[in-house]
């Protein structure tokens, strides 16, 4: 039998397999219920609700897990930026076990829980908020400083990255179409010599292109 002659026979027997009706006498719950024990509602990390407290115009989330030798100098590079804006820095804690939580909290009662690097007058500068979790892996980590997100603007550091005030960057380079922002590149470690964008910069770009939609 010949390719073609098979190929006629499949498709009509695809089509009178759509028109032969099915019939169950399973209810809508119990079909419901049946489905749910091979694959249930998902109750992890990609499946959340999320609220909306806005009060910052920036949420910089930093998720960190044994990260003692690097997160003093990722947290510095923020905090020691002047801004015009208010910036919330979220540090979740991810079950770390060395000394992540003792450094965090030293650079902590070294700048208070809010700093203010003020590049113009009004209410701005740095407000840090840190929740210690069991672990719960890295987007576990990152997903519970969403539950409330409360920037404006959301945006992520990895704890072994640095944000550089004053690098140049392109007037739109920092803002994506889903409308959040990056201030820094992936980078492996410390060492690495890639510059970023300053967190001025990339929110005059962001605030830029909403008032341009």
């Amino acid at each position: 039998m010949n390719q073609s002659i098979k190929r006629t026979i499949k498709c009509v027997i695809s089509f009178i397999a759509n028109l032969i009706p099915i019939k169950t006498r399973r209810s809508t719950i119990g079909a419901r219920d049946t489905l749910n024990g091979f694959s249930s509602k998902p109750t992890g990390t990609c499946y959340t609700s999320n609220a909306l407290n806005i009060q910052y115009d920036l949420q910089i989330i930093i998720p960190c897990y044994n990260v003692e030798k690097w997160v003093k100098r990722c947290l510095e590079s923020v905090l020691k930026q002047r801004t015009k804006y208010n910036v919330l820095v979220s540090i979740v804690n991810d079950g770390s076990t060395d000394g992540t939580e003792n450094v965090i909290r030293e650079v902590i009662a070294e700048y208070h829980e809010h700093v203010v690097h003020c590049a113009a007058p009004g209410q701005c500068g740095y407000t840090i908020d840190l929740k210690t979790q069991e672990n719960r892996g890295f987007s576990g980590a990152r997903n519970t400083a969403l539950k409330e997100i409360r920037g404006t603007y959301v945006t992520f550091l990895d704890a072994d990255d640095v944000a550089v005030s004053g690098a140049a960057s392109t007037a739109d380079g920092g803002v994506n179409a889903t409308g959040s922002i990056s201030i820094s590149s992936s980078v492996s470690n410390m060492d690495d010599t890639t510059t970023y964008s300053s967190i001025d910069t990339m929110l005059d770009a962001a605030f830029q292109s909403d008032a341009e939609i």
